[in-house]
């Protein structure tokens, strides 16, 4: 294929805000059976409000609100973040090329970062220029043919966020009021992936959501630093662990997917 040819084949890279993902994971995550078989689920997702914002923070997060409200943050930065992750592992899953994959997201956790005052304290933002940056150094992720499958990929690792911090919700982790010691704030986020895979083998769609949370755990574990994949790290267990957790949690579903545990130990060199 000539240059000219190369070019018209490539999309843009998704801009902000991408909330009609989000809408779409909530649609898919309140109608799962999970949820319904649940009087006291049901009663607590009537009181939970999700809210998304434009800033390009990279996180999402749950909080009580008082009164038995709740309420779930997603950011845009986070979309965006894993938009540009969705692409990098889409064509894995058809290359099979794993260093050429780990070059890409290196690149990109070493260079999209920067610190917003957000809350308080310094969060972690996604710099919209370094993400154009990226998608320039790696142009093969914005093939048109893969843009359907990328863009799938990327709502189902939304989903898996928002489930997980309904999780920390429906398992009251939001009720505590007295701080919580690292053991058990770990063990939280251990029951809270749980709950995630719970939730998302309810919809009737286990295997296409079950790539959805490993390759989000493989995005935390490519951004934290290398010394410390498979360390338990405050108040959260090692990405190892987690991926290979929710690796048993989806075992059954991950034969009809688009991974196998071959290619996340691959990925992982585990």
């Amino acid at each position: 294929m000539d240059c000219a040819s190369y070019r018209k084949n490539l999309v843009n890279p998704p801009r902000y805000p991408i909330q009609d993902m989000v809408d779409d994971a909530i649609n898919v995550i309140q109608a799962s059976s999970y949820l319904a078989r649940n009087r006291s689920y049901l009663e607590k997702m009537s009181k939970v409000r999700f809210i998304y914002t434009p800033e390009p923070i990279a996180n999402s997060f749950a909080s009580s609100m008082g009164a038995g409200s709740y309420s779930v943050y997603t950011f845009a930065g986070l979309s965006i973040l894993l938009c540009t992750c969705a692409a990098v592992f889409s064509v894995y899953t058809k290359t099979h090329n794993a260093h050429r994959s780990k070059r890409a997201l290196k690149w990109l956790f070493n260079n999209v970062f920067t610190e917003i005052e957000a809350y308080g304290e310094e969060w972690e933002a996604v710099d919209p220029k370094k993400i154009d940056e990226f998608y320039k150094r790696f142009p093969e992720y914005l093939v048109r043919e893969n843009y359907p499958r990328y863009m799938e990929l990327s709502r189902k690792m939304i989903a898996f966020v928002l489930c997980h911090e309904i999780g920390h919700i429906m398992l009251s982790h939001c009720d505590r009021t007295s701080s919580m010691g690292n053991n058990v704030s770990r063990n939280n986020e251990r029951s809270a992936d749980l709950f995630a895979c719970s939730v998302l083998q309810g919809t009737g769609f286990g295997s296409s959501f079950a790539e959805g949370g490993v390759f989000l755990m493989l995005v935390f574990y490519f951004m934290a630093d290398k010394k410390t994949r498979n360390i338990q790290d405050g108040t959260h267990p090692g990405y190892i662990e987690r991926i290979m957790n929710i690796v048993q949690s989806f075992r059954q579903e991950l034969m009809y997917a688009n991974i196998t545990e071959l290619d996340i130990k691959r990925l992982m060199r585990y």
